[in-house]
This record gives C-alpha cells, sequence and structure tokens, in this order.
C-alpha cells in the first residue's frame, strides 16, 4: 500500500487535545501534498467532515468541522527536527474572521494511507505553549522530542469520501 506522509495542523476535534502556540515554528515554503485535499469523514464517536483545499503551492485552508460550526485554518507544511509536521493557523469561522490576537498556531503530523488520513496534534504535556513563547523555544522542545513516544496526542483518523460527480 502506498503510503504519502505530510504533517498538518489543527482541526478543531483533535486541537481540543493539542497545543496551542503564539508563534509560528515556521512560514509557508514546502510544496504541498495533493494526498491531502479532498473532504474526509471522522471516523470517531462524532462523524464530522474535514475538507483541505489547495490554496497556494505551499498553503491549504482546511475546513473543520463543515457547516454552521465550521472552523477555517490555514496550514502548510513545515521541518522540525527530522520530522515533518503541518503547521495550522486558525482564521475565522462562519461567523467571521478571528481578531488578529486570537489567530493561534497548532503543530501536527498527518499520514495518508490509501484512504485514510490520521492526525496527530502536538501533546500539550511535552511541548507547552503556555510556556514556550518563541518559535525557537517551540522548536527546541518538539526536536528534544522527536523520539519521544508522547510527543502526539492519540490520533483522529479520516475516511476519504468520494469526489462529487
Amino acid at each position: 500500500m502506498k503510503k504519502a506522509v505530510f504533517l498538518l495542523l489543527g482541526l478543531a476535534l483533535a486541537l481540543a487535545n493539542g497545543c496551542v502556540y503564539d508563534q509560528p515554528v515556521a512560514g509557508p515554503g514546502l510544496p504541498l501534498d495533493n494526498a491531502f485535499l479532498g473532504k474526509w469523514r471522522s471516523l470517531g464517536n462524532k462523524p464530522e467532515e474535514l475538507l483541505a483545499l489547495k490554496f497556494s503551492g505551499k498553503e491549504y485552508i482546511v475546513e473543520y468541522p463543515q457547516g454552521e460550526d465550521g472552523m477555517l485554518f490555514r496550514a502548510y507544511p513545515v521541518e522540525v527536527g527530522k520530522l515533518k509536521l503541518v503547521q495550522l493557523q486558525l482564521l475565522g469561522s462562519a461567523k467571521g474572521p478571528v481578531k488578529d490576537a486570537d489567530r493561534k498556531f497548532h503543530l501536527c503530523s498527518c499520514a495518508v494511507v490509501g484512504d485514510r488520513l490520521e492526525l496527530r496534534m502536538v501533546s500539550q504535556a511535552v511541548v507547552d505553549g503556555k510556556k514556550l513563547k518563541t518559535a525557537e523555544a517551540i522548536r527546541a522542545a518538539v526536536i528534544a522530542n522527536e523520539d519521544n513516544p508522547g510527543l502526539f496526542e492519540s490520533p483522529e483518523v479520516f475516511a476519504k469520501l468520494p469526489e462529487p460527480r
């Protein structure tokens, strides 16, 4: 089975458990993995849909969950040490944009295998965004823990939905 690995940041259900950062660890610069694009449905207790669209050659726009309660994120791949992650930034919701001060960042890993997407948020317990206030400090904490099995929260798994005809 072909495995495409890339990272993505911030999806509401997974974000609830992940760490929030005031600073990005890096800016956009890496190419996108098109395997992530499209519509996905959560396989968890509350089936919600995620939509990932290409914004540019280096950024995605992600809506999660889709619908009235959906949040919009800017997302892009980043490298931190030997890890390829996705950084997410909250942009707003159906109610409108968030204030600039609330445009926080999140980090996660993302893997696509076949028709499954697995997202794992960086753990607040391991890389504490409340204590780490600079991009350099966040990067250093992730790198120091890149082999730590507790670096990521439990995965949120999604199934790819067929494209409309």
